[in-house]
């Protein structure tokens, strides 16, 4: 079993929610945490269920030598997600609220972040949607994700291992 679960969410999940999803499991690969950290990604809308991930997102992560593929397009799912991952990164305001409504009851303290928040210098910023934009706006996401995921998984190691000191401490009392 996984120790720390990211769900990065987007609106339809093709464009910069899977990019998120497909750099932060390479990110995890490197960093030796593959079985430590589970890494996936949903929309707030279903409206591109079961899709694959827009091809400018596919073409940025091969041309980058991401070679992780990210999972077919889903809705958040109000039963499981919250439950199921206790790091939950949104790309713009519109999910953060999105999902108050979807969830709010569900939602633990500390659980649901804005993707900047991790990012010093960009902190309370969005991540603008490159689905009706160019090529290199999807490079520019390409680089702006990948500076966010390596923080993000930076950041979960750490809580992991001052979780693990917290409970061995425990334990020795």
């Amino acid at each position: 079993m996984f120790e720390s679960n990211i769900l990065f969410i987007c609106t339809g999940n093709i464009c910069r929610s899977p990019m998120a999803e497909a750099i932060a499991k390479h990110i995890v690969i490197q960093k030796s945490a593959r079985n430590k950290i589970n890494v996936s990604s949903c929309g707030v809308t279903a409206s591109h269920t079961g899709e694959a991930a827009d091809r400018r997102t596919l073409h940025q992560l091969k041309e980058n030598g991401i070679m992780v593929e990210p999972s077919p397009a889903r809705h958040v799912n109000r039963k499981t997600d919250f439950l199921v991952f206790n790091t939950i990164v949104a790309m713009d305001k519109s999910h953060i609220y999105a999902l108050q409504r979807l969830c709010g009851d569900q939602i633990r303290e500390g659980q649901l972040h804005l993707f900047t928040d991790i990012i010093p210098d960009m902190k309370g910023q969005e991540i603008a949607d490159p689905f009706y934009g160019t090529m290199n706006d999807f490079r520019n996401l390409y680089d702006l994700l990948y500076r966010g995921c390596d923080l993000w998984v930076d950041w979960l190691i750490i809580k992991h291992k001052e979780s693990k000191a917290a409970q061995n401490k425990k334990r020795e009392v």
